[in-house]
Parts: C-alpha cells; sequence; structure tokens
C-alpha cells in the first residue's frame, strides 16, 4: 500500500478524525484540524469518557476494603470530557514534529465501605456500610513529539505519533483520600509528571 503525504499541496485544507485507542477506555476522540500555511496544520479536539472501568479492584486505595471483606458492589463509572489544541509542523515528506496542551475534567462514581453516622435519640451511631463516592480529577498536560502522516486512499488518512508529555493532576474524593488510586501506571486517570505517548488517528480530508 503507498501512502502519500498530505503536507504540501493546494489541497486539502480541512480534515476530520478520530482516535481509535480511546474507546479502550471508555471514551471518544475526534480532531479537526486546519491548513495555515504550506507546511503548518492546527487542530483542536474534544474527548468524551462514558463506561464502566475497575472491573478488577485494581485501582482500590489502600482504605478500600471491598476485598477483605468480599463485598459485592458496582464497577467504577468514569464521566467526563476533555479538549486539547495541537500543532503539527512538517520538516520533509509525511514527516512532522507535533506539539499541545490539553485539559481535561473527569469524574468516577464508586463505591465502598465506610463508617456512615446516624442520629437516634439524640445519639449518633456509626454503622459500617456500602458507600457511594466520586472522584473528580482534573488533568493539564503539555506535550511534544514526532509523526508521520499518509494517505493510503483518496480522502482518507493515518497520522501515527511517538513522543513524551508532562500531566499535573488535581484530585479530590467525597468519601476522603485512599479508597481509589489511579496512578499505578503512566496510562491511568491520575498519574502525574512525565509520560509516553503513541497515538494513531484515522480520519478524512476535504
Amino acid at each position: 500500500m503507498t501512502f502519500k503525504s498530505y503536507a504540501g499541496g493546494d489541497h486539502p485544507e480541512w480534515n476530520i478524525s478520530v482516535t481509535p485507542q480511546y474507546m479502550f477506555n471508555n471514551a471518544l476522540k475526534m480532531d479537526f484540524e486546519r491548513r495555515l500555511g504550506k507546511t503548518d496544520w492546527i487542530g483542536i479536539s474534544g474527548d468524551y469518557y462514558l463506561g464502566p472501568i475497575n472491573q478488577d479492584n485494581s485501582a482500590n486505595g489502600p482504605n478500600s476494603t471491598l476485598v477483605r471483606y468480599n463485598t459485592t458492589h458496582q464497577d467504577d463509572y468514569i464521566r467526563g470530557e476533555g479538549i486539547t489544541i495541537d500543532d503539527k509542523w512538517f520538516f520533509s515528506q509525511g514527516f512532522f514534529i507535533g506539539f499541545g496542551y490539553g485539559y481535561e475534567k473527569l469524574g468516577i462514581d464508586y463505591q465502598d465501605n465506610t463508617w456512615v453516622p446516624t442520629q437516634q435519640n439524640g445519639l449518633t451511631y456509626y454503622h459500617f456500610t456500602l458507600t457511594n463516592g466520586k472522584l473528580n480529577i482534573n488533568r493539564n498536560d503539555g506535550f511534544f513529539g514526532f509523526g508521520y502522516a499518509g494517505k493510503p486512499l483518496s480522502g482518507i488518512h493515518v497520522d501515527w505519533f511517538l513522543g513524551g508529555g508532562y500531566r499535573t493532576v488535581n484530585s479530590s474524593s467525597s468519601l476522603g483520600i485512599g479508597y481509589r488510586d489511579y496512578t499505578r501506571t503512566t496510562f491511568d486517570f491520575q498519574y502525574p509528571g512525565i509520560h509516553p505517548i503513541f497515538t494513531m488517528t484515522v480520519g478524512y480530508m476535504f
């Protein structure tokens, strides 16, 4: 299969694409790109998360007692959205330098065992029960890397991008800290600091 670069030429001027690997995190990401010059494209993308996660309790924190008491509970459920702005500068036929910034606001609903207070006859009692909680995550991410863009078919394009980023994360939990820990791998939702990036996008140009 022969790939042709879309770096130069008089057209196309627009590009709409999706990033398939986001579906592994129950998310959809769509990219919209506009040509600014012969070798420069600017893009904006939006992503939307919706679906169950943490089916194997791998993200349970040190305060979680779900496994200890073999508690039957619902899977964690994520909702959220994000926006990314990026730029591609083509320095050779098909090859480009890419950089940008992204922000995501995520919410993860979960259940865990906690001590819940109740009032009876003027006295406060605590009982240990399954409680609904929510983990709120705000992520800022700057990234830089190199990629290749090709056109295997007329109008269809495929991009590969390899690079790295630096992420800052602010989190808060309605039940307090220690019930969920999504920091164990560089691909987890709460992972801060330096992380690798590898993406493939597929789209249509016009």
